[in-house]
């Protein structure tokens, strides 16, 4: 009788060892899938710079949205011609576009601008 109620334990244990593996693989699968889902919910918008803003890292674009300040970190990649290139060098009045995130209705963030090709004053 012991024998058999230490097996249904056992049987049990193991049955909810198996659940909590599953359920932790699951938990990790998500968690790898989340920046593909981000770059889904990136946007693009092509614009002309109204002001750019070195101080406080920021470029002001007018497109058919208006205008729109887009936030621009350190880890945006900023590429004019195939080579990367700095905020300092976009210029006011050129024609860019932007992939960004926007994590809240009234927050735009540039992951991605690509500057027209050749641009003069």
């Amino acid at each position: 009788m012991e024998q058999g109620l230490y097996r249904n334990i056992t049987g049990i244990f193991c049955a909810f060892f198996v659940m909590g593996l599953t359920i932790t693989n699951s938990i990790a699968a998500n968690d790898t899938q989340a920046p593909a889902e981000d770059a889904r919910d990136l946007k693009r918008i092509t614009g002309t710079v109204a002001k750019v803003s070195f101080v406080f890292s920021t470029i002001m674009l007018t497109c058919e949205l208006g205008y729109i300040t887009f936030k621009v970190p350190d880890d945006t990649t900023i590429v004019r011609g195939g080579r990367e290139i700095k905020i300092e060098e976009i210029k006011t009045g050129e024609t860019i576009t932007i992939q960004y995130s926007q994590p809240s209705p009234s927050e735009y963030v540039a992951v991605y601008i690509r500057a027209s090709e050749e641009y003069t004053e």
